[in-house]
């Protein structure tokens, strides 16, 4: 399985740092960019996330690892400064407003040494 359709999965996984393939995260940056410069650009969220409809207002300073995990279920604004670290697929449902400052993060790390995968 390629990395894209891995961390599209519902399956857990252990990334490895010197293994994750920067280059899908490269056209991500430069998306959250221009969102940053022009935010009322609708075609830019619609090319950044998964699923995003018209009634999506993202204030400028969102970043996020991936956004094509990213999916948007109706009329959603989000404040400045949010951050979605999306290595699993995240589902924001309709009528849902997210203050600044704000982080969601899939990614988690083992705490117990039983959890580390050694290769």
């Amino acid at each position: 399985m390629d990395y894209k359709k891995r961390i599209q999965s519902k399956e857990g996984y252990v990334a490895h740092f010197t293994k994750t393939p920067f280059t899908l995260q490269e056209k991500t940056r430069k998306l959250c960019q221009s969102h940053d410069q022009d935010p009322d650009n609708k075609e830019i969220l619609q090319t950044l996330f998964g699923t995003c409809c018209d009634h999506v207002n993202i204030a400028p300073g969102f970043h996020c690892d991936y956004g094509f995990n990213i999916h948007f279920d109706g009329f959603c604004v989000i404040n400045y400064n949010c951050v979605i670290l999306d290595t699993s697929p995240v589902h924001i449902g309709n009528g849902v407003f997210i203050g600044p400052n704000v982080s969601i993060a899939c990614a988690g790390h083992g705490v117990f040494p039983a959890q580390e995968k050694k290769e």
